[in-house]
C-alpha cells in the first residue's frame, strides 16, 4: 500500500505493507478504511506522527471493526478496544472450541469507541436478532492518572472505556 506524503518523517511516501479493515457505522455501512502500517517482519511500524491512519475523512461516530460475523440464533457479539485485541480473543475462543458459542468480534478501534459503541437496531435477541449476549473484552493497560489526594493512583482506560459503554446501552 502506497504510503500518504507526510512532510515530518521519512518513511511517508514511500511503499509498504500495511493492515487495512473497513470501519462499518451502526447502519452496516462502510465508513472509512482503518490502516496500520507494517514492517516486512509484521509489526507495525512505530513513525513519529502514528501508525494508525485513515483513508480520508473521519472515524465516524459508533464505527467499528467487525473481525467476524458468525451470527446463529444465539450468538455472542464480543466489543474490543484494537483490531489486534480481537483478532487473538477470536482465535483464543476459536482454538477452545468456543464453548459451543457463536461469537462475533468487533474492534472498535480505541477506548473513546468503546465508550461510545452505539448497538445496532435489531441485532439483539429482545429485537428479534441473533445475538444474545453483550460481552466487553477490555484492554488491562495501566496509566497513572493524577490525584492530589492519592498521587500514586493509577487507572485502567479500557476498563472505564467498557463501563461507559456498558451503562450508555
Amino acid at each position: 500500500a502506497p504510503v500518504a506524503d507526510k512532510k515530518d518523517d521519512a518513511d511517508w511516501g514511500k511503499p509498504g505493507p500495511a493492515m487495512l479493515a473497513a470501519l462499518i457505522d451502526p447502519h452496516g455501512e462502510h465508513w472509512n478504511t482503518h490502516r496500520t502500517y507494517l514492517a516486512i517482519d509484521g509489526e507495525p511500524v512505530k513513525r513519529k506522527s502514528g501508525m494508525v491512519r485513515l483513508v480520508g475523512g473521519s472515524v465516524g461516530e459508533g464505527t467499528s471493526v467487525h473481525l467476524s460475523e458468525d451470527w446463529s440464533d444465539d450468538s455472542t457479539l464480543a466489543l474490543c478496544e484494537g483490531i489486534e485485541s480481537g483478532l487473538a480473543a477470536l482465535a483464543g475462543v476459536r482454538a477452545s472450541g468456543g464453548a459451543g458459542l457463536k461469537w462475533n468480534v468487533w474492534a472498535c478501534r480505541a477506548c473513546d469507541g468503546l465508550m461510545n459503541f452505539k448497538l445496532p437496531a435489531g441485532i439483539t435477541k429482545a429485537e428479534g436478532g441473533p445475538v444474545a449476549r453483550l460481552v466487553w473484552l477490555v484492554d488491562l493497560d495501566s496509566v497513572r492518572k493524577y490525584d492530589e489526594k492519592q498521587p500514586k493512583t493509577w487507572h485502567r482506560p479500557g476498563v472505564d472505556a467498557a463501563i461507559r459503554g456498558a451503562a450508555a446501552i
